[in-house]
């Protein structure tokens, strides 16, 4: 650390996968620019940000976890009340343009029967499917590309 600065304590790290961490190297990063910009030029879409876009995918369990309280020092069993232990999980694909426009979330719930409160809130345009599994298979994604297509930002 250069002098005069001080380290302080920023929270938890997250997590990052072993081979994630071997990937982000400056010759790595420097090949995929040098691809992606490659792809740009022979598209022709360095001008026209709305036809590039950027899909990803996250998982999320939906159990309730308490927020941190107040509690008086030294007390023990300081406890809230949740739903279920574990909680359903959902695999959310999510979508956006170059010029920062989201296309509304795709989103599949590992429940086996369909649920309306989970269609609750959810932004209009957006997909919901329920599965034995909360990964995307073929199905889906052969799915979402049709949700892309008919829903595409522009």
């Amino acid at each position: 650390m250069k002098s005069g600065r001080q380290a302080k304590l920023v929270g938890k790290p997250e997590s990052l996968s072993l081979t994630r961490a071997r990937r982000m190297n400056k010759a790595d990063v420097t090949t995929f620019f040098e691809i992606f910009e490659n792809l740009l030029n022979e598209k022709n879409l360095f001008g026209d940000p709305a036809r590039i876009h950027n899909a990803d995918v996250t998982g999320r369990q939906l159990n309730n976890r308490p927020e941190k309280i107040l509690s008086v020092k030294g007390k023990r069993n300081v406890m809230s009340v949740t739903a279920k232990g574990r909680g359903e999980t959902a695999t959310v694909l999510a979508c956006v343009s170059a010029t920062g426009v989201f296309l509304p979330p795709f989103v599949v719930f590992k429940v086996k029967n369909v649920k309306q409160e989970f269609r609750n809130n959810l932004p209009p345009g957006s997909v919901v499917f329920m599965n034995d599994s909360s990964y995307i298979i073929i199905e889906h994604f052969r799915k979402f590309l049709e949700h892309f297509v008919t829903h595409k930002p522009q």
